[in-house]
């Protein structure tokens, strides 16, 4: 994986964060294994960065609040469980003083809950404070809890229509688990990976809603005025999408790893969990932001550089047609749901941060990263729709259709390598066979 590693090895565009160097720290301190060291102390680290910026501004707690002139940050390690109910409760309990504001948060810094997906419905506000003490306990829990435990679909191009009673106990347990109050650190981390993932959404996706409203308006001019050709009568047009789309397989991988880089928490785990999580997870990435190119009412798709707009039954033709093909039916259940391009971006974030993939070595400590995902996702919902909870609800519902496609493209490579090795390898670049080989 030696052209992944390279580009990861960069330190261009990485997202560093105190906040977020110091939560990470200690997931880690306390997902060590008995006896081993986890490293220096968090307090020690955040109380020493506390006191060095508090007076610059550069630390992202500043001291602004009336009530106090006291400035400092501690983590403890929490040894009463009495109020983990079932080994699973996860709690978060507020209580401020004239001069400290006292958080107790278990392991994962997350809200009021019996499962990790923590998605409090709050505003999404900007919030300060000056001192923050907070505990943590290991609570064992699954934060991939309604990520994957939902039965995947058999099928790319024809899936099992989502059980729309799937989970719905389940869910409603959660939503319900989510009214509490948040901790001041915790708006402060979530405001942060928000803020944070936008950025870098749109820093790296070319497909946003106004640039391809903007394509479709176009060629729907061009088709009004006589000027767009009829590409059914084209015998090259479907290899022409095709190499449209192999042209764009680099730097659509680039612009993803980008993402990921950009992604707060994503730097501090190891190099070895990043490219896993890479190699498994960005091509559900791409097939979020493709499913943007998809028109699945009036059956057409823009390629990735929104110059040629194909009917599907061009785009059957091409190599991996049928493959392809199945965008359709994703793009049919995904789009409908109307995520706003910031949701799209923290969708993805979660979509890469899945604690199951293989061979990860801090399994735990990315499902707690994605926790944070999963609630800011949530609570950036609940400020752009109404029906925000049965939104949310039936986001859950399709991502075992994305994993499933993410399957089919790696059996569709294979098949492909097995069939025409040479072809194959001129095909497609360096890095998306090697991204995408399953055994590497």
């Amino acid at each position: 994986m030696a052209e992944l590693l390279t580009v990861l090895q960069s330190s261009n565009g990485s997202f560093k964060s105190d906040l977020m160097q110091v939560f990470v720290a200690r997931l880690k301190g306390d997902y060590s294994k008995p006896g081993a060291s986890p490293g220096p102390s968090p307090a020690d680290v955040m109380t020493s960065k506390l006191n060095q910026n508090v007076n610059t501004g550069a630390c992202i707690f500043t001291a602004t609040s009336p009530a106090t002139t006291t400035t400092s940050t501690t983590f403890h390690d929490e040894t009463d469980n009495a109020n983990i109910l079932q080994s699973q409760r996860v709690t978060d309990n507020q209580t401020t003083t004239t001069t400290t504001t006292t958080t107790t948060d278990t392991s994962t810094m997350t809200d009021n809950g019996t499962t990790p997906l923590i998605l409090h419905p709050r505003d999404n506000s900007t919030t300060t404070t000056t001192a923050t003490t907070t505990t943590d306990t290991d609570t064992n829990i699954n934060a991939n809890v309604n990520m994957n435990r939902v039965k995947p679909a058999p099928t790319v191009a024809s899936p099992d229509v989502p059980d729309r009673n799937a989970n719905v106990s389940e869910v409603a347990a959660i939503l319900e688990e989510m009214r509490g109050e948040l901790s001041e650190t915790r708006r402060a981390l979530l405001q942060q990976v928000t803020e944070s993932t936008v950025d870098a959404h749109l820093a790296t996706c070319s497909n946003t809603h106004k640039v391809v409203q903007e394509a479709r308006a176009r060629f729907l001019a061009l088709k009004e005025t006589g000027g767009l050709p009829d590409l059914s009568k084209l015998s090259l047009s479907a290899s022409s999408m095709w190499q449209q789309f192999t042209s764009q397989m680099v730097p659509e991988l680039m612009k993803c790893i980008k993402f990921c880089k950009m992604l707060p928490g994503f730097s501090e785990l190891s190099m070895e969990d990043q490219m896993h999580l890479i190699k498994q997870g960005s091509f559900e990435v791409m097939i979020t932001r493709f499913c943007m190119l998809v028109d699945h009412e009036k059956e057409t798709m823009l390629d990735p550089t929104h110059q040629m707009c194909c009917p599907r039954h061009i785009v059957r033709e091409m190599p991996m047609g049928q493959f392809l093909d199945g965008f359709f039916y994703i793009a049919s259940k995904f789009n409908p749901i109307g995520l706003t391009d910031s949701e799209i971006g923290l969708f993805t974030a979660i979509l890469i941060l899945c604690p199951s993939r293989k061979n990860l070595t801090d399994a735990k400590v990315v499902a707690k990263i994605q926790t944070l995902y999963q609630q800011a996702l949530f609570k950036l919902m609940k400020q752009n729709h109404t029906d925000y909870e049965a939104r949310f609800t039936q986001l859950l519902g399709v991502v075992p259709m994305f994993r499933r496609i993410n399957e089919e493209h790696s059996k569709a490579l294979s098949a492909m390598k097995m069939q025409a090795p040479e072809n194959f390898d001129k095909q497609f670049p360096p890095l998306h066979r090697e991204l995408y080989d399953e055994r590497t």
